[in-house]
């Protein structure tokens, strides 16, 4: 199994998740179409085309999207653990 390396890709990940809120953007149109397309007056066949198109577009950023949101959920890692000056003596 090759793992795939590109010397000069770079990703912030820290950065906003935008692909998610651009799924949920090209979803959201997409169901919209649909539903336009049953209940319109418009033939529905280019409609569905265009659901279809954005459905696809909406789905490719949904993967890439939750891919950002898995590496940002393993980066932040567990919290510190902390405790107070008496506590700490108890310990010692």
């Amino acid at each position: 199994m090759a793992i795939d390396y590109d010397p000069i890709a770079y990703e912030m990940p820290w950065r906003r998740n935008y692909e998610l809120m651009s799924a949920g953007v090209w979803l959201t149109g997409a169901t919209g179409y649909g539903i336009y397309a049953a209940l319109g007056s418009f033939p529905a066949g280019p409609l569905l085309w265009i659901a279809g198109g954005m459905s696809a577009f909406g789905l490719l950023k949904l993967r890439k999207g939750l891919r950002l949101m898995r590496l940002q959920h393993h980066l932040a890692g567990t919290p510190l653990p902390v405790c107070t000056f008496d506590e700490l003596q108890s310990i010692c």
